[in-house]
């Protein structure tokens, strides 16, 4: 039976369906593929997707066997698509950018003269974001033309007009090989045997992700970005990573201990498995619903808890690590409750540790759980919480909230069947806390009769002891004091007054009044600025009075203040008087008019006299 369209030229070997109907479209002089497809009595978008009734038609229509265009298609499969043997995720897919070799376009434009067939026409393979580089003439492909709504897939359309740009292309010093990747994808989808039998067991988005990712690990780093990185540093990144992974997962696994090794840990030490294995762990993580991920997650999952200090109560992509291969000192110091300098000097002494470790950070220095059981289990020792209030010199209560609020952990939880206070702790823990208080404090004889005892202090400044114990760790006291013949926390003295006013400033709101000195106005004028919303307010609890009151939310208050300035500010500020700055700022236009906040308020940055001011002194010393 002679095919109804007289105007036709058979499809090419390598060719895609929709580069086809777009060229046949032009040949027939229809405006647009989806023009030419609804005069046929299809759709093109069908053709597209590899709808059975729609290629059956096109099969009718030109005589081309069906078998040989569902080969040529990307047939829809749900939310994927198949190809050959496999199938594709739709983000293995480019679907409206069009890249072509440059080289292929120029012979098919010289061939086209000779035939009169549109040309240049589409791969199959440049579908595929994973293939940058044409398999033939060795050349990395380019982004030619990205089709808007009405033109996605019209390959003939959106290439028209831009054979001058493809010829100048074709000269330029593109030449690349193939990636591993590349060859592996190609011989997937021509089911030819690929050497990589771990690779095969995972779904083609999976295994081309899990290369590319590997292959960014080595390549750029932990930090590396994928959407930030070139075609160019793609490529690169999947001929690495497939060469590792046709090894299997002996390979990868070696590589991963090797990026262990080899990563250069911050000062701290603080990185875990996200800052050591960077852009294949959090891409894992994310993926944690791809089912087709999973081979992959448990194998950098096993490879993770082999070799790094990681145990049970960890959680290594979004799964809770079962068993402990390896302590680090901090760990170690965790689980026993052993302070880790103690710890270091006996693991050091057991040969346990590296000879280098002195250098090294807590974290960093590890050992097999295995090997140093038996020594760590002959080095503990533990007391209760009542014996812990004794050492510290305060009552049971606040020996219970200091640990309740982590300043010390118990090294063995809930000893008694029925009662919480009966956890253990270390001497050692204790020791620790009240050395991180008394950090840099040189001890004297002599206190000031202003100071008081870290309890009776809390009392005067209407706070509870945590509340002081937080500014002493955190180092925001200036006034702390030790007394030589006293111990535990009743030897650490301290200014109430202080006290309360480092609560007052780090608090998460500003009180009324602490915005009235800042600011250098009255009570009107803030009222003002709240009632125009140039302040937000909000119901909070006073740092000092300890009563709820109207305050302003700290960020408003910030921004407010960085923003704007008055003329009494700036004479306060810049020692001034205020006639003298009055009419240096009366020629600037008011950012806020005095009719509209009872002051006049300027752009802090476009005052001439002072401009962006430096970082001012506290305003709660004034």
């Amino acid at each position: 039976m002679t095919p109804p369209l007289v105007l036709r030229f058979d499809l090419k070997a390598d060719e895609s369906v929709p580069s086809w109907i777009s060229r046949l479209a032009v040949h027939n002089g229809a405006g647009t593929a989806r023009e030419f497809c609804l005069d046929m009595g299809f759709t093109f978008q069908d053709c597209v997707d590899g709808e059975p009734a729609a290629l059956t038609k096109l099969s009718a229509l030109t005589g081309t066997p069906v078998e040989m265009l569902e080969r040529a298609s990307l047939r829809a499969d749900g939310s994927n698509f198949l190809l050959g043997p496999e199938r594709l995720s739709h983000k293995l897919l480019r679907r409206t950018k069009v890249h072509v070799c440059p080289l292929c376009a120029r012979d098919d434009i010289e061939a086209a003269a000779r035939t009169g067939e549109p040309a240049p026409y589409g791969r199959t393979l440049w579908q595929l974001s994973v293939i940058r580089t044409c398999l033939d003439h060795h050349r990395a492909l380019i982004q030619i033309a990205e089709g808007a709504r009405t033109s996605t897939h019209d390959f003939t359309r959106l290439l028209q007009g831009r054979a001058a740009e493809i010829l100048q292309a074709a000269k330029l010093p593109l030449a690349r090989a193939p990636s591993s990747l590349e060859r592996y994808v190609v011989d997937r989808l021509t089911g030819k045997p690929t050497g990589a039998p771990w690779l095969d067991q995972l779904d083609l988005y999976a295994a081309t992700a899990t290369c590319e990712l590997l292959g960014a690990l080595i390549t750029v780093g932990a930090k590396a970005k994928m959407k930030s990185l070139s075609e160019s540093a793609l490529h690169h990144a999947g001929d690495v990573g497939c060469t590792i992974a046709r090894g299997g997962e002996t390979a990868i696994q070696e590589v991963l201990s090797d990026v262990y090794r080899r990563h250069v840990f911050k000062p701290h030490g603080s990185e875990g498995p996200p800052g050591v294995f960077g852009v294949l762990y959090q891409s894992l993580s994310l993926r944690q619903n791809e089912s087709i991920f999973a081979p992959v997650r448990d194998m950098v999952r096993r490879q993770i808890a082999e070799i790094m200090p990681v145990g049970p109560g960890d959680i290594i992509l979004q799964q809770p690590v079962e068993t402990r291969v390896y302590h680090s000192i901090t760990s170690a110091a965790r689980e026993t409750g052993r302070h880790p300098a103690r710890l270091r000097r006996i693991l050091a002494a057991a040969g346990l540790i590296r000879p280098d470790h002195a250098q090294i950070p807590d974290n960093l220095v590890t050992f097999e759980v295995e090997s140093g059981r038996a020594l760590l289990e002959a080095h503990t020792d533990s007391v209760p919480l009542n014996e812990v209030r004794r050492y510290l010199g305060t009552s049971l209560a606040q020996a219970n909230l200091i640990a309740e609020h982590g300043f010390i952990q118990p090294r063995i939880k809930n000893r008694g069947k029925r009662n919480q206070k009966l956890n253990a702790f270390s001497r050692d823990d204790i020791d620790q806390f009240l050395a991180r208080l008394s950090d840099g404090i040189e001890p004297v004889s002599i206190i000031s009769k202003v100071m008081f005892p870290i309890a009776a202090a809390s009392r005067r400044a209407r706070c509870n002891l945590i509340d002081v114990i937080k500014l002493i760790s955190d180092k925001k006291l200036k006034r702390v004091a030790i007394h030589s013949e006293l111990d535990g926390l009743s030897s650490i003295f301290v200014d109430p007054n202080e006290v309360a006013y480092r609560l007052l400033e780090d608090g998460d709101a500003v009180t009324m009044e602490m915005a009235r000195s800042v600011l250098w106005v009255n009570p009107t004028i803030v009222a003002a600025l709240i009632e125009k919303n140039y302040l937000t307010s909000t119901m909070s609890v006073h740092p000092l009075a300890r009563n709820v009151v109207r305050c302003i939310e700290r960020d408003s208050f910030e921004a407010f203040n960085h923003t704007y300035v008055s003329a009494a500010e700036l004479a306060g500020y810049s020692r001034l008087r205020y006639r003298r700055v009055w009419y240096a700022v009366k020629k600037c236009r008011p950012a806020i008019a005095k009719d509209v906040a009872r002051a006049n308020f300027y752009w802090r940055d476009a005052i001439p006299i002072i401009g962006p001011r430096a970082e001012k002194r506290n305003k709660i010393e004034r």
